[in-house]
């Protein structure tokens, strides 16, 4: 556990666990079964975080052991873990063990459930769940939805979307349910890990550029101390992170708008175009007019 603790730079993935550089779409929502990823790796899941991805296993049989920002839990199936954005997890694998794993990006999330929804505020708390005997038949229902949602996932049926979302909604109402009824174990999250997260979720829904010492104001913190978590979390500086989110917001303009490059460099606030053009070409690699190009 000190390992956990004391390292310099936790790992942190903007894909699934072992995609180094991958990014994955806004919409992302993703299936597979736990050994496909994990026997690869000797069934042992390092510590590490995911920014923008919520995850759910669901262990059928075997076992798995827990591990969170300062504890172990070792779970026999039939189980659930529920891990938000941001919040640290390892996994120790049974090599018997059989499940899915279930991956959703916080804007899919998000359009089923507004984060300031009861639903969503217990599910942010929520990490492991435990079935008896008794409560089997729920751990029945929950695997039945998966088995859906990979069906229609995995297919080209009609209104795809639409159907995928109501599993979804249904899949994560029913562990909401469970979460409240059931005799949940609960862990209150590290709070430089709450900081980071807060402070995802500000530059994703600001409207208008702001700067860091009024994002770190409205946490609660300074830049110093906001700075000092960003590194310890991603290994990567506040600015570096702000910068990432308005190139983000460039590239939306770039492929979908007609504004000019130097109007971009306006609405997301650079004070001076080549400032801006330098600062897309050090993320994306490429200058904004040839991303405009690639794109049309």
């Amino acid at each position: 556990m000190d390992t956990i603790r004391t390292s310099p730079k936790l790992r942190h993935y903007e894909g699934l666990y072992g995609d180094i550089s991958h990014k994955l779409d806004a919409e992302y929502v993703f299936l597979e079964a736990i050994e496909t990823r994990s026997k690869g790796f000797d069934w042992v899941i390092d510590p590490h975080i995911h920014s923008h991805l919520y995850q759910l296993f669901f262990i059928e049989s075997g076992s798995v052991k827990f591990i969170g920002i300062s504890q172990e839990t070792s779970m026999e199936a039939p189980c659930i873990l529920f891990v938000p954005p941001s919040s640290l997890h390892g996994l120790h694998y049974s090599t018997d063990v059989n499940g899915q794993i279930l991956t959703l990006s916080d804007y899919v999330v998000e359009m089923l459930f507004p984060q300031s929804s009861a639903v969503m505020m217990v599910l942010e708390k929520l990490q492991l769940i435990s079935f008896p005997e008794e409560k089997s038949i729920n751990f029945a229902e929950v695997m039945n939805l998966i088995r859906t949602a990979s069906h229609e996932l995995f297919s080209d049926h009609a209104e795809k979307k639409l159907m995928l979302e109501a599993v979804l909604k249904r899949l994560l109402l029913i562990i909401y349910r469970i979460g409240k009824n059931n005799d949940a174990n609960f862990s209150k999250q590290n709070k430089s890990l709450d900081y980071y997260a807060r402070f995802q979720k500000m530059l994703k829904n600001e409207n208008q550029t702001r700067g860091i010492p009024s994002l770190a104001k409205d946490i609660g913190i300074t830049p110093a101390h906001l700075n000092r978590i960003c590194r310890k979390v991603s290994g990567k500086s506040t600015l570096t992170i702000v910068h990432e989110v308005l190139i983000q917001k460039a590239q939306i303009y770039l492929a979908h708008t007609s504004y000019s490059v130097s109007e971009i460099a306006y609405l997301l606030q650079f004070e001076y175009q080549n400032h801006f053009a330098r600062v897309f070409k050090k993320i994306t690699g490429v200058a904004p007019l040839v991303y405009r190009r690639s794109r049309r």
